[in-house]
């Protein structure tokens, strides 16, 4: 057995995705995210700041910036897991804007408790593991992706 050398790290296995159930209609979404609680998802989220870019006023499922829908599934997001806080990564990925729609990958359901739930939609737990970009605005039928890891190739040495 060698012992590795300090820098000689292994990158992440490759990540593909497939599609999951779509976004609407809600009631089969949230039964399969209830479902698959330990299951590694990217999801589009809608992101809308407080003015002035202080904190989240709310997030919800969604590929665009539009009002969210009546039953839009609102989530509760822990970051607690990210290196850089959610804030700073909206901050550089969206450059200045109140609303922005990203992709975000992580677990349904989340390791942090729930802050007492201010009056409102429901909060669903939901912890990140990774800041994707941005949704592109012209993404027609959004759907919960499902991430399946790829075994990395075994080096012979």
């Amino acid at each position: 057995m060698t012992a590795e050398k300090p820098g000689n790290m292994k990158p992440y296995p490759a990540t593909t995705y497939v599609a999951g159930p779509s976004l609407t209609p809600t009631a089969p979404l949230l039964a399969w995210l209830d479902a698959h609680r330990d299951t590694r998802i990217k999801v589009p989220v809608v992101i809308r700041l407080l003015p002035p870019r202080h904190g989240i006023e709310t997030s919800y499922l969604g590929a665009t910036d539009a009002p969210p829908a009546a039953d839009a599934v609102h989530v509760h997001l822990s970051d607690s897991k990210l290196g850089v806080s959610l804030l700073d990564h909206v901050a550089h990925k969206c450059k200045g804007q109140r609303v922005c729609v990203l992709w975000l990958e992580g677990r349904w359901g989340g390791d942090d408790e729930l802050p007492p739930t201010p009056p409102g939609p429901p909060l669903h737990p939901f912890s990140l593991y990774r800041v994707h970009d941005p949704v592109e605005p012209d993404l027609a039928s959004p759907h919960v992706l499902i991430a399946t890891e790829e075994k990395p190739e075994r080096r012979e040495e």
